[in-house]
């Protein structure tokens, strides 16, 4: 049975553990491998997993031999990061703002009416930092994106490009 992927349910996009699950592993090993590389280690873990992922995109896509993971961050920074880097603000942004309604219906429950401001500024006291740390270990919180050349892969039917003039 084929999944789809949605924006409600995006596991099929790194699986049920952070890198998603290959028959053999070796995706998940040769990613956890990468993300865990020192150059990497400035960027939050969601990024991590986009420039990994990237980086499979950038090798899948590459006619003329291996792209080592410098190039692929290189490339990230050049211009690849900063749509990403929009919509991850959007969606961590949302969240939070799920995250906030929610604990506002609990105040609620519990007899505390108070404005939507207010309950924001408590939820960011009580909650912010523990919860930054839980969402960015979650698969949910790595926007899909597709760099602008897999459009192109999709466009000529899943060939892979090729370097003859035509």
């Amino acid at each position: 049975m084929k999944r789809s992927i949605d924006s409600t349910d995006r596991s099929g996009a790194f699986g049920t553990g952070l890198w998603g699950a290959s028959d053999d592993g070796v995706v998940d090993e040769r990613a956890r491998q990468l993300s865990e590389d020192p150059r990497l280690a400035e960027y939050c873990l969601s990024e991590r997993r986009a420039i990994v992922c990237h980086h499979f995109y950038l090798n899948y896509a590459a006619v003329a031999g291996a792209v080592d993971l410098g190039e692929t961050i290189a490339d990230w920074e050049a211009g690849e990061c900063k749509p990403w880097r929009h919509e991850k603000m959007r969606l961590d942004r949302g969240e939070q703002l799920r995250r906030i309604e929610r604990y506002r219906e609990r105040l609620a429950r519990v007899g505390r009416r108070v404005d939507l401001e207010a309950a924001a500024r408590e939820w960011i006291q009580r909650h912010a930092a523990s919860w930054r740390s839980w969402w960015e270990r979650q698969p949910d919180s790595t926007p899909l994106f597709f760099p602008h050349f897999l459009f192109n892969f999709f466009a000529c039917g899943g060939n892979r490009p090729s370097t003859a003039a035509g």
